[in-house]
């Protein structure tokens, strides 16, 4: 770690119609604050730079309704030259368009590996500290590949000091193998196991971000057994980027018994400008820490 920085009920947010935006999302009640995860989708420089510039305002929009106090991120990565490359159009654009967030979860991709950033407002959160492991034998070596020599996911953590509370929590953004069954049960037990460490450690936990498994997955099984709740959306938060219901919801929000989710969990499925942000949905939930 580098120093820094029962069913919940479904929520429908918009129309998966063309031009139809979902209202501005409330504002959090006192002492509560809301999270987001969003699979933000891969850019390849040069080639899919058009259709990033055709959806990147969608992107602007729909990140400003939601409204969330803290965004974890997936795929944030312009593939630009290798895994040392600097470029990130999309986190570029998003501090560029929608204000008021730090960043979290990032740094010099030789040493951090910069692709799940988690966004946070320093008003409601103070950095402390943040992290990575890969889903491999050698999970503190940046970049390793997966168990069986596949792609390289990994999980970005990062802790942040609630002001109103003084409470830490780490967050725990993930992104598991699209392909392997075998690679995700083994990157749920990793996700598990530390996420258990850090509940014993006295701190609040939320998992989320893309699981590649529906809630009633072993997937999701396991990581419940570290002591966490929720992982049970139902609807399809992934659509090929048009809007087409395909499978079950594969994006997901867990959490500690320490935290209560007051709202939630949200799918949010407008169409900003006529576009959708994403092949994924994001999905957002609130959650209240003022009587742990």
């Amino acid at each position: 770690m580098a120093a820094l920085a029962a069913l919940p009920l479904l929520v429908i947010a918009g129309h998966s119609v063309a031009g139809a935006i979902a209202p501005a999302s409330p504002p959090a009640p006192d002492g509560a604050f809301r999270v987001a995860s969003f699979n933000i989708g891969y850019i390849r420089d040069p080639s899919g730079l058009p259709r990033w510039q055709r959806r990147r305002g969608a992107v602007t929009e729909v990140l400003k309704r939601i409204g969330a106090d803290v965004i974890a991120f997936q795929e944030m990565e312009t593939f630009a030259g290798g895994k040392f490359n600097r470029v990130n159009r999309q986190l570029d654009w998003i501090l560029e368009t929608v204000p008021g967030y730090a960043v979290a979860a990032f740094g010099d991709p030789e040493t951090y590996p910069s692709t799940q950033p988690v966004l946070y407002r320093p008003d409601v959160f103070e950095a402390v500290d943040q992290g990575f492991f890969y889903y491999s034998d050698t999970p503190d070596v940046i970049y390793s590949r997966s168990f069986d020599g596949g792609f390289d996911y990994y999980a970005s953590t990062a802790t942040l000091r609630h002001r109103a509370s003084g409470r830490l929590i780490t967050f725990f953004n993930v992104h598991t193998d699209i392909r392997s069954p075998g690679n995700r049960l083994r990157a749920a037990e990793m996700i598990a196991e530390r996420a258990a460490a850090m509940r014993a450690a006295g701190r609040a936990v939320i998992v989320l971000g893309d699981f590649n498994a529906h809630r009633g997955a072993p997937v999701l099984e396991i990581i419940r057994s570290a002591g966490l709740e929720g992982g049970r959306l139902l609807a399809p938060t992934f659509h090929l980027g048009i809007g087409l219901p395909f499978r079950l919801a594969i994006d997901h929000i867990l959490h500690g018994p320490d935290l209560v989710m007051i709202h939630g969990p949200t799918i949010h499925r407008a169409r900003p400008v006529g576009r959708y942000p994403s092949d994924h949905y994001p999905i957002s939930a609130v959650f209240d820490l003022s009587g742990s």
